[in-house]
């Protein structure tokens, strides 16, 4: 079914061609005088020109990746293994550390980005507000937790952890649903009788970076510093990662402009 509607979206202006040429067809066919054929063809052409004017002005920019062939990955930029599974007719995320976004969303704002995962081992991590590789955020998604990490300049910050009241199963397709809304995250996870995750987060103006230093006696301190975020993560791609012994298989991505 998203196939079958991502074909209407990149082809409806063709389609609406199609059904004009149709009806000026049939009007010919059963018409008589060449002058009303003239004036009802005219008619219709000039109402199907508006049409095409009023969809294009309500147009949302969307991408659809079925995932399901292989070469479909060219669009994306990363690191590590995004590579064409043939035996399950998707795509496998591993080894890879910065992930693998998609520019051409980079200059979006609020979005809805829906795929289908399943995870062959430990985690799967899916990638917003990715400016580039080294700061986005980044949820990871667990069997019974999910995770929220910020990279900000190449440096990993984890945040928060959020526990599941039902537990995911290992080798099991599930639908994940998040929509990004300046600094608002909605996400949820279902399958087809089940949700299994339902919330909606913030991203942080402000983080707090604890980290240790050497005082003049070679002794090793920990000093907290407050880092106010210079990165705005109110716009940016999406993205997908995993990294290490992680696996997840991907498909059906679609990434929808609100």
């Amino acid at each position: 079914m998203t196939k079958f509607k991502a074909f209407i979206r990149n082809y409806k202006y063709e389609l609406i061609a199609l059904i004009v040429d149709a009806i000026v067809v049939a009007i010919a066919y059963f018409t008589v005088s060449q002058f009303n054929v003239f004036l009802i063809s005219l008619s219709v052409f000039i109402i199907s020109t508006f049409i095409v004017i009023y969809f294009k002005t309500k147009e949302k920019d969307f991408y659809f990746f079925s995932f399901d062939k292989q070469g479909q990955e060219h669009d994306w930029v990363g690191r590590g293994d995004l590579k064409y599974i043939r035996n399950q007719k998707c795509f496998e995320i591993s080894n890879s550390h910065v992930g693998f976004i998609l520019p051409k969303t980079s200059n979006w704002d609020d979005y809805k980005y829906v795929l289908d995962f399943k995870i062959t081992n430990i985690s799967f991590g899916f990638i917003v507000r990715a400016v580039n590789l080294s700061n986005y955020v980044m949820y990871q998604i667990f069997n019974n937790r999910i995770k929220l990490h910020l990279r900000i300049n190449g440096h990993w910050i984890i945040l928060e952890e959020i526990s599941f009241t039902k537990t995911l199963n290992q080798d099991v397709w599930y639908k994940l649903c998040v929509v990004c809304e300046k600094r608002q995250v909605s996400i949820v996870i279902k399958n087809s009788s089940e949700t299994y995750f339902d919330r909606q987060l913030t991203i942080p103006n402000q983080i707090t970076i604890t980290h240790k230093e050497l005082n003049t006696e070679g002794q090793e301190t920990q000093e907290v510093l407050r880092y106010n975020q210079d990165i705005d993560f109110d716009f940016g791609s999406i993205g997908i990662r995993n990294h290490g012994e992680e696996r997840a298989l991907v498909k059906n991505i679609l990434i929808e402009k609100l």
